[in-house]
Formats: C-alpha cells, structure tokens, sequence
C-alpha cells in the first residue's frame, strides 16, 4: 500500500468514525490537560532539587509536593476517562465497518459469493476488524496524548535551555526518516499477512463444514499437507512482516538514546560552566526522555497503525465489489404469474452459451417441467428467474413486465423456490418453516395444517420439542428427505404466485416422493409452477413438459404428445417405465 493508497484508506476510515465527532474532541482535549499537568511534574521537582542545594524552605518544598500530587491524582482521572472514551470510539466505529460489512453480503451478486472463499469473508468480518479495532485503540491512545507532549515538552526544554533544545529539535527528524522508511517497507507485508491470514481462514473453514466428505475420500493426509503449506506461506510472510515491524522501536530507541547521552554530556558541561542549575538539568533530562518516549510510542502506533490500515484496506476493496441494485423499483402487491422469456442467452464465462436464444411462454396458472440431460442449463433458468444472474442478451417478463423493473426483494417476495441443496438457520423447526413468510398473521395451526399436507409432521411430532425443536443443515437425526420436505413446507408457508422446485424430490424415497407428489399436485393449483426433475412420476401430469439441451428447447409439449414424437422425452419415459 503506497503513501497515496495510506492516506485515502486512513481518510475513509475516519469517515466511518462519523457520530462519535464529540467524543473524539473531548478526548484531545483530555489528551492535552493530562499531558501538561504530567510535563508539570518534572518542572516542580526540578524546583525542588534547586531548594534542597540552596536555604531549605520547606514550606515552598511542601507547596510543590501538593502540586505534584494533584496533578497525579488528576491526570489518572482524566486518563481513565480518556481511555474509555478511546474504547467507545474504536468499538463504535469498527461496529459500523464490520455491520457495512456483514450488509454488504446481501447485496452482492451470487457469483461473487460462490467465486470467494467464505472464511475469507469470515476472517475479513471477524479478524480483519479486529485488527482495525486494535490499531484504532492504540492511535487514540497514545498518538494525541504523545503528539502534544512532544509540542509542550520542546516548549518546556525551550525555556529552561533554548540551544540544547534547538540540538534535539534538529536531530528529531532523522527518527522520523528511520519511521517513514521503515512503515513504507512493512506496508505491502502487512497487506500480504492479511491476505494470507483470510485464505488460511477460509481453507479451515471449508475443510471443517466438510470433515465427512474428507474422512469417506480418506484424503486426511492430503489435506494435511495441503494445510502445511499454507501454514508455511503464512508463517514465511508473518514473520517478514513481524520482522520488519519490530524493527522500527528498537531502531528509533537506539538513535534516542544516543540524543539522551548527548544532552546529558552538554547538560553537564553547561552545569559546570555555570549556564544552567543542577535542578534545571534534571528537569532538562527528565523532559529530554519525555520527549522521545512519544517518538518512540508513535513509531510503534505507525507500525501497529500500517497492520490497521492494511486490513481497512482490504475491508474496503470488499465494500467496493460491484453490487446488484440496492433501491426498489416500486412494489407490486400481486402477480397473475405469466411468464414469458424472450431470446434470452446467457453465459458464466462469456465464451460459451449456457443458455442460447430461449424463447418459451408460460401462461399463468400453468404447471410447467422442465427436463434434460445433466449441464443442458435447467438449473442456470431457475438462477435467471430469480435473478441470481443477469443475461447476457434477450429478456425475462412477468405479467408483461422485465423483471429488471422490479426490484431483486420484490421479485423473490412473490415466488417460492425449493432449491437442490437445503439449508436451515440453526433455530427450531417453527422458524425455519417461517423463514421468509412475509404474512405476519400465519399461526401454528397453519403451519400443522400445511406441515400435515406434506409429511412433515408425521416426523416432527415424534422430536423431543416438536416444531420448537432446534434443527441445522447438518443435524445427523434428520434424514435429507425429512429436511427436503422441510424445505418444500418453508416454500409453500410463504404462499408464492409463482413456484419453483428444482429437483425438489431428489433427497427422499419412493414413499415420501408420493406425498410430494401428490401435495404438489393440490398446492401448484392456481400458481405458475415451474418444476425441474430427473423423477418423471412428479411431472407427468405437466401442463407443458420443456425439453432442453445445451441451452436450447429441443421439444415442448403435454406427457402424451411428447411420447407420440418419439423424441428424448420418449426415450428418458421409456427408461423410466423399464
């Protein structure tokens, strides 16, 4: 990350700080009154060494000590309450980078989510906010309340000896350089250490959600060494990066040091010459360490702040990905369900067509199946209708209307879908069979009623709680027809004008796949149903059955006309019957 790259990310993050604008002023300014009253105390005792070598007055040596530990009770209030202020800025301004964040997911498009690790969006989320948190901390911390002591201190050190001040004033910058130098050599490290960080991240997460697949395969070696060289490319690079961020305090401690040395050694001559008190030149040297100890902190939260800024920036390339559109395009209460597709063509990789030219109507009311050999592009259709996915060319209609003119949340509010793959939000069975029903009057016996229809209670009700029962995508006592019929009952609950099952029965046995079939038959009455399957005995009694291959409709027509053609169709029934 370049110094130009530095400023624009520290700039936006700033901007994320919004709201807290009070707080921050508040704590400068605590910053500022607990600085001069600490660079006080040096001043008063240097005051009274000067007593104790002349007439003891103790009086006036008593009155300093008051003022010294004032200013020490004072200053420990003040901090505690800058620090905390400090805590409710940081904590405040990462809640809002990691809520944009975690928003951001909902509306990005399917194929950057399926394109992306998603432990590299956890480690992002989680980790990498973290961090911002922790270099946040640290800035407010000690860089206000460092860069002000610098400003008094030199201005303390100028009245007590202008020259000596004059002489660390102009060596003060070479650390500065040693800073600068080293901060522009970590930056690009330190942004390597959080991409690496992400893809460790993610390789763990995908190898846990999938620990049974990998112990069947008996592949546990491979993914071990898989996940040692990913452990060495991150050790290699987090040790670079730690190297060279260590660097920086030492090095900027070594060159203060000798500043210190040789102050002392001027200091002393001056002393000796009579330029100056032994009181003078304790408080010069007390203020000399004061002074680079800031320098010292403030290289260290520049090399704390580059880790910080490093995953802020890869926080906000995130935030920048292209999105699908955020704002409705006006609402519709309901949908006849005519659909039309219009010389629709589609590709994932822009050089081959999945789907090309597709034109098909389907009036509303009518049950439509769509059949086809495995990649003919039955499962990309439903993507488009969702739109999960934008054509390439051509157009979808509902009703008359593109579907481009409606927004994606009022789109998918009116169209209930069954996906290949289930999953649940870990919640009993009441919530999932809920999830996404937009009817706030649906009652438990609505959900019994339906649950009843489908199946799905005749399991549920042998569960310890029942339909509070709490279930996950992976819950071993539910088979993957139950959850299947668990996922048909959600699609059904929100009551859809268009429906969409996409090999809704592949999970469940020849018993199960009856019910559906036959619920399916009752609840696609009245709505525009669209139904992929390999299982001909869920779609024989279509209204139309649509026969794709490579992108293209090679046949159409009812169960009956379809076998006369002795086409594919025929061919796939006449396997079914044998």
């Amino acid at each position: 990350m370049r110094k130009k790259g530095l400023i624009k990310t520290l700039i936006r993050l700033l901007k994320m700080s919004k709201g807290s604008g009070p707080k921050l002023v508040f704590s400068i300014i605590l910053a500022a009154i607990t600085s001069v009253l600490t660079l006080l105390i040096p001043y008063f005792f240097g005051k009274i060494v000067d007593l104790l070598t002349d007439d003891v007055d103790m009086g006036e040596v008593l009155t300093y000590l008051l003022f010294i530990l004032s200013f020490i009770v004072i200053t420990s209030v003040l901090t505690y309450v800058m620090n905390t202020l400090n805590y409710m800025i940081s904590y405040d301004t990462v809640k809002r980078l990691r809520d944009s964040a975690y928003e951001k997911i909902n509306r990005l498009p399917v194929s950057y989510i399926e394109k992306t690790s998603v432990g590299s969006v956890e480690s992002l989320i989680i980790n990498d906010c973290e961090t911002v948190s922790d270099g946040l901390l640290v800035s407010l911390n000690q860089f206000f309340t460092g860069l002000i002591t610098i400003i008094v201190v030199f201005v303390i050190m100028f009245v007590i000896n202008w020259r000596l001040a004059l002489l660390i004033a102009l060596i003060t910058p070479v650390t500065l350089l040693i800073t600068a130098v080293f901060i522009r050599s970590i930056n690009d490290h330190l942004k390597a250490h959080s991409s690496a960080k992400g893809k460790q991240t993610g390789f763990l997460n995908e190898m846990i959600n999938n620990l049974r697949e990998i112990r069947t395969f008996g592949i546990e070696k491979s993914i071990k060494d898989k996940l040692t060289d990913i452990d060495n490319d991150y050790r290699k690079i987090a040790v670079k990066a730690t190297f060279l961020s260590s660097l920086v305090n030492p090095s900027t401690r070594l060159f203060n040091g000798t500043i210190y040395a040789l102050v002392a050694l001027l200091g002393a001559l001056s002393v000796i010459s009579g330029g100056m008190t032994v009181g003078a030149l304790s408080s010069l040297l007390a203020y000399a360490t004061t002074y680079m100890k800031p320098i010292n902190e403030i290289s260290g939260v520049f090399s704390e702040l580059s880790d910080s800024l490093a995953c802020a920036a890869r926080i906000f390339e995130y935030l920048d990905e292209e999105e699908t559109e955020r704002l409705d395009k006006g609402t519709i209460v309901t949908f006849d369900g005519d659909i039309e597709l219009r010389d629709l063509v589609f590709s994932y990789d822009g050089t081959r067509n999945v789907i090309d030219k597709m034109n098909l109507k389907i009036p509303s009311g009518t049950k439509v199946a769509i059949v086809g050999p495995t990649g003919c592009g039955k499962t990309t259709l439903i993507n488009l209708l969702m739109r999960f996915y934008e054509p390439v060319s051509g157009e979808i209609l509902i009703d008359g209307r593109p579907i481009n003119d409606l927004s994606k949340n009022v789109l998918r509010s009116h169209v209930g879908m069954v996906p290949q793959d289930t999953w649940f939000k870990t919640a009993t069975i009441r919530r999932n069979i809920l999830y996404g029903v937009h009817r706030k009057e649906t009652t438990d016996e609505d959900i019994i009623k339906t649950s009843k229809i489908l199946g799905v209670h005749s399991f549920v009700r042998n569960l310890p709680r029942k339909y509070d029962e709490i279930i996950t995508s992976k819950r071993e006592d539910i088979s993957d027809g139950q959850r299947q019929l668990l996922s048909i009952d959600r699609a059904f609950m929100s009551d859809p004008e268009i429906l969409i099952l996409d090999e809704a029965t592949s999970s469940v046995d020849a018993i199960t796949e009856n019910k559906i079939t036959s619920a399916v038959r009752m609840l696609c009455k009245g709505r525009t149903s669209v139904i992929i399957a390999h299982r001909l005995s869920t779609i024989i009694d279509a209204d139309m059955i649509v026969v794709m291959d490579k992108g293209r409709i090679i046949e159409s027509g009812d169960h009956e006309t379809l076998v006369k053609q002795g086409g594919y169709y025929s061919k796939l029934y006449d396997s079914f019957m044998q």
